[in-house]
């Protein structure tokens, strides 16, 4: 459904044959080795905690429409110490140094998508956060996902789909697609599932008055949602970026 709106002689030749088979031997296990390393389903951007721990808390960042896994790892040096920051690159070209992580096609008064593409992405979303589960020996227990515009949109909605393995979410200037309204669980609370929502009112991208009834309809949902809204456009200011950071450093204490 299209709707509006990421090794004598034989001695010698004993000898030969041996180091020949202790050569051939390295390079099977060099190569199994390689195969052997963690495959991840986006190409991505790491900063290890700075404050070491056996399983430390992540942050997943996902960059907005016509950016890149660089644009939020920017953000990195600034973020809790504690956590690990990881920013994914979404999978779809735009052109040099711009991804997409779903396809948005102008009309003449708005951008239309598609459901289908827009959910299946989500899955592949938790498909990446399962690999980094698994193989950065993260706290499963404390993943939070987050992202700016269209990267705001799919952690919002993902977030809401997958409480049972998602801590909290970070919507920044987004919106609630309709896709994922409709599949929200009736578990009361989502299992705990924290959310920040933060918006402009001058944004002429995505609406500000969508985002303001989204977020009064996900607390009567009885979800925790914390929403602070900005005299700002379609950006993060710095009074938005310091109350994400009074959250996130809440959420980890």
């Amino acid at each position: 459904m299209i709707r509006k709106i990421g090794f004598p002689f034989v001695a010698l030749f004993l000898i030969i044959g041996f180091s020949n088979c202790k050569t051939n031997t390295q390079k099977a296990q060099a190569s199994t080795e390689q195969i052997a390393q963690p495959t991840f389903k986006y190409v991505h951007e790491i900063r290890q905690p700075k404050v070491k721990s056996e399983q430390p808390p992540v942050l997943i960042l996902l960059h907005g429409y016509g950016s890149n896994e660089k644009d939020l790892f920017s953000f990195a040096e600034h973020l809790d110490d504690r956590l690990m920051v990881i920013c994914p690159r979404a999978p779809k070209d735009l052109g040099p140094n711009k991804y997409k992580w779903y396809s948005l096609n102008p009309s003449e008064t708005e951008l239309r998508y598609d459901g289908a593409e827009v959910l299946q992405t989500s899955k592949n979303i938790m498909t990446f956060v399962d690999e980094v589960i698994t193989n950065y020996k993260i706290d499963p227990k404390r993943v939070y996902i987050g992202g700016f515009s269209q990267g705001a949109i799919l952690t919002l909605g993902t977030g809401l789909l997958n409480s049972e393995k998602i801590a909290g979410v970070i919507c920044l200037s987004g919106h609630l697609y309709p896709e994922f309204a409709e599949q929200i669980p009736l578990t009361q609370g989502l299992n705990g599932l924290s959310i920040f929502i933060s918006h402009g009112r001058q944004d002429k991208v995505l609406a500000f008055p969508k985002m303001d009834r989204d977020a009064a309809y996900l607390k009567i949902k009885g979800i925790d949602v914390t929403a602070r809204f900005y005299d700002s456009a379609h950006n993060i200011s710095q009074e938005n970026f310091r109350d994400m950071l009074g959250w996130l450093r809440k959420e980890l204490d």
